[in-house]
């Protein structure tokens, strides 16, 4: 089982509390709390709106997961600000068994209420993209 950090920042966003230190000591906190401990650290400058397919960092990310591998994430807005990429990952991860951990939710691979404010949060990831893009 590998657990992997994964850190994005865009380049408006490194100023307002999103830095890779941060969330990289919340994750750490996170995977501390819940017994394990992170083995990879990837990081990346790019827009939470692109596709997984068009980043690189993100690209070796997806060959590196395997069954039982966890991807961990500070919030969800650092992994992705697009519902359709957002509900498309987390079934890809659920298909080939691994889990996707975001520090304020848990474990959003299984069923129940994870899933449920996953949804909910998607959208308001998605909103809060369009603000930025309209500045």
């Amino acid at each position: 089982m590998t657990n992997i950090a994964y850190l994005r920042v865009s380049h408006l966003e490194s100023l307002n509390g999103t830095s890779f230190e941060t969330q990289e000591r919340r994750i750490r906190n996170y995977a501390e709390l819940n017994d394990f401990q992170i083995n990879f650290v990837h990081s990346e400058v790019v827009s939470g709106g692109v596709d997984f397919k068009k980043r690189k960092v993100f690209q070796k990310i997806l060959k590196q997961l395997k069954r039982g591998d966890r991807l961990v994430v500070s919030r969800l807005d650092r992994l992705v600000r697009n519902i359709l990429f957002t509900l498309q990952f987390v079934e890809h991860c659920k298909k080939i068994g691994a889990e996707v951990h975001i520090c304020d939710l848990g474990n959003c691979t299984g069923d129940g209420l994870g899933r449920i404010f996953l949804n909910i949060l998607s959208c308001l990831a998605e909103t809060e993209d369009c603000k930025y893009l309209n500045e």
